[in-house]
């Protein structure tokens, strides 16, 4: 089972609050050297973003068909950066953008997640997609250049699930000029597309059958 959930940042939250919410629900000592590098992120919206995402994973263990103790849960990060719980089956993975996060949390199974709020000027969306997009993507850029957050999105998605830099991801995508459909099924993965409210929200995973359940409050 996979558990998808998206929220809105509440307004005049204080990071060091949140830092203190997720502390108490992730109360391993291990985990304060992970908490604090977050609370201590320049960006202040960026850090109460992280924040309010983990506390969000912390509440919907509640939500798996086995009980969770989140006391026993230990944060690190693997060689590339992605975030998982040590020596636990569960499998996570989040994102945040503008003030809006999503949360992807499997009770066995790989996730990558990507929540996309950024508008951006068409302008700025081709010189984007000329720099970064192989000749099918920009193709679709220049033919719909709303549909271009959706497509990030999805490139986002599968970067996280892979545990790559964005960067290197669609690098080697450009190099090997596979269009989005391809690559996917390439690399034997399932894109399951969501929207929270306009803003698009995309769930990669191993298997296109994954029991997926989706919630999202504001």
């Amino acid at each position: 089972m996979i558990l998808l959930s998206c929220s809105k940042l509440p307004e005049e939250i204080d990071k060091k609050e949140l830092a203190a919410l997720v502390r108490a629900k992730l109360p391993n000592k291990a985990n304060d050297e992970y908490i604090s590098a977050l609370e201590q992120k320049n960006n202040e919206l960026s850090a109460c973003e992280s924040l309010f995402a983990l506390n969000l994973l912390c509440d919907m263990t509640a939500l798996l068909p086995v009980p969770i103790d989140t006391s026993a849960l230990v944060l690190a990060r693997g060689e590339r950066g992605k975030p998982y719980f040590l020596n636990s089956p569960l499998k996570f993975n989040l994102s945040h953008s503008r003030g809006f996060v999503a949360c992807a949390l499997s009770d066995s199974e790989e996730v990558g997640v990507d929540i996309e709020s950024a508008l951006l000027p068409d302008d700025r969306v081709k010189k984007i997609a000329e720099r970064f997009f192989n000749d099918a993507d920009k193709k679709a850029v220049e033919d719909d250049p709303s549909g271009f957050a959706r497509l990030w999105s999805e490139k986002e998605a599968k970067s996280k699930f892979f545990g790559v830099n964005l960067a290197e991801f669609l690098e080697n995508e450009k190099k090997t000029g596979s269009n989005s459909k391809n690559m996917q099924e390439t690399q034997n993965v399932s894109l399951h597309r969501f929207s929270f409210g306009n803003i698009p929200v995309t769930l990669c995973t191993k298997r296109d059958l994954s029991t997926i359940i989706f919630t999202c409050s504001t």
